[in-house]
């Protein structure tokens, strides 16, 4: 266990100086428009950007987001900037040391991370049936007559959970048949059958 905790404090450190030498690239009025972007991402406030300078915007991220998703975001920020060029290499850079850092977890080491979600009724699609307190979901062929939210996904058979995630964040299930099992933004599109609308489809989600 110990071995674990110096390999993440290793991992913290690196990614940390990663973060800086991509910022660093920025001028001052890049810089501000990175933190205009920033401001939007869950857990990290304007209150808390304001008049911080980048080393202390780069540890407001890795407090709040964890290393992992502090470097996704930079990268996401750098490329809505038409900064492509240093969100390549902060990504090279990144998956190259991430590889050399490599370290073989059991599942009890995943398990600290681990956390309860439940269902959120107000995203979920109208052929979707919620049960055992919001934890269980089973699509039918009846509609299940939800009422309407601006929240709800329409038509596509989705449901995002109550719950935030950031940073390192485990969690288990179990299914039967076909289902996708996707990580989403809330920002995702709600209405509508197109891809913006669907996990894994778009750059608002990840899906298995």
């Amino acid at each position: 266990m110990m071995a674990s905790v110096y390999q993440n404090r290793r991992m913290m450190a690196s990614v940390s100086e990663q973060l800086l030498a991509a910022l660093d690239e920025l001028d001052a009025d890049k810089l501000k428009m990175f933190k205009w972007y920033l401001k939007n991402y869950y857990g990290v406030s304007a209150a808390d950007l304001e008049k911080v300078d980048t080393s202390d915007t780069v540890d407001l991220m890795i407090k709040h987001c964890g290393p992992e998703e502090a470097v996704k975001i930079t990268v996401d920020i750098l490329r809505k900037m038409n900064q492509n060029y240093l969100a390549e290499e902060l990504e090279k850079t990144h998956k190259r040391v991430t590889f050399t850092n490599i370290d073989l977890w059991t599942r009890n080491d995943f398990l600290q991370y681990s956390q309860q979600l439940t269902l959120d009724l107000n995203t979920v699609n109208e052929y979707l049936h919620l049960s055992e307190n919001n934890r269980v979901i089973t699509f039918t062929d009846t509609d299940q007559s939800h009422p309407d939210h601006p929240d709800r996904f329409d038509p596509v058979p989705q449901v995002l959970c109550r719950e935030s995630v950031c940073g390192r964040c485990y969690w288990e299930l179990e299914w039967r048949g076909g289902v996708r099992i996707s990580v989403s933004y809330k920002s995702i599109s709600r209405k509508g059958a197109g891809y913006e609308c669907v996990f894994g489809c778009n750059d608002q989600s990840w899906s298995l």
